[in-house]
């Protein structure tokens, strides 16, 4: 197997087949042999052996095994020092996030994004007051600092990604509810500032299920009209982002009882969807649609 397939493979098949994939890690880690490689190794076998499998003592020993042979790299130690702290071993995984801060180019960027993963791998693993607390603290800590540029891709990620795990849930507390909110704005936030116009646009996708999820339906339709105007603003070119929007406005138009704007949403909608190549996708937009209506 070569080592782009593993990765590839294992991030599609992760959830459905995870026992299977992690296998397949396991007895392929050899071809993680280089620290480019590595990167990419680890955050797949955390979220899957860790988060998925919730054996996170077999994720650290798997991630000992390809790194002690490389060179230190201060991004793969920080996903190291996730799967330590989750695997109990505290002591090792302070001094592991710390020769991670020793090797990067900002200390303090490497410990905000160590802690936004160790977040997302508490969250992952169903301790939800751990994972806000600490959530919490790190995002306060970033937008303390003035250039954000080191780490805003990494709190952009892991807010998008703590947001939609709250989000697909069946039902929340009132707890989740507020970190589920906090995280969606987060991740516009600091799009805004790592990313492009299509993660912009993404962003307010997400935010604008949020906050329908939340009944603020007005809020929603901003953020879904807004997302709507920065794809047209650069020229289109996003149908399937387009169509999403259109379904994010017409679920806030109806929450807000205003019908014809809401059918008229659904129709833009219909009409982009019809385009769509893919039995997965327009399964998905199916889905989202049923919701809608």
């Amino acid at each position: 197997m070569e080592f782009d397939s593993l990765i590839q493979q294992g991030w599609a098949r992760h959830d459905s087949a995870t026992e299977a994939v992690t296998t397949e890690l396991e007895t392929h880690r050899s071809l993680a042999d280089a620290v480019e490689k590595a990167r990419r190794f680890c955050a797949l076998a955390n979220h899957t052996i860790g988060e998925h499998l919730a054996d996170w003592p077999r994720a650290e020993a798997l991630l000992a095994s390809v790194l002690e042979p490389l060179a230190d790299d201060a991004l793969s130690l920080g996903n190291w020092a996730v799967a330590r702290y989750m695997a109990g071993q505290t002591a090792a995984a302070l001094a592991t996030e710390t020769r991670a801060a020793s090797l990067a180019e900002s200390a303090l960027a490497s410990v905000i994004r160590t802690r936004m993963l160790l977040a997302s791998a508490l969250l992952g693993s169903g301790r939800q007051p751990e994972s806000a607390e600490l959530y919490g603290a790190a995002l306060a800590l970033a937008r303390s600092v003035d250039d954000v540029s080191p780490f805003a891709r990494a709190v952009a990620v892991v807010s998008n990604n703590l947001a939609s795990e709250l989000l697909d849930r069946a039902s929340r507390t009132s707890e989740e509810a507020e970190l589920m909110a906090e995280a969606a704005c987060a991740a516009r936030e600091f799009w805004l500032q790592a990313g492009t116009w299509v993660h912009a646009e993404r962003a307010d996708y997400l935010l604008a299920r949020v906050l329908n999820a939340l009944e603020r339906f007005d809020e929603g339709l901003d953020c879904a009209q807004r997302g709507l105007e920065t794809i047209r603003s650069h020229g289109g070119g996003q149908p399937v982002d387009e169509a999403f929007l259109e379904l994010a406005a017409a679920e806030a138009a109806r929450g807000l009882n205003q019908p014809t704007q809401s059918a008229e949403a659904l129709a833009r909608a219909d009409v982009l969807a019809g385009a769509f190549e893919g039995e997965g996708l327009r399964k998905w937009f199916a889905g989202e649609r049923a919701k809608v209506v």
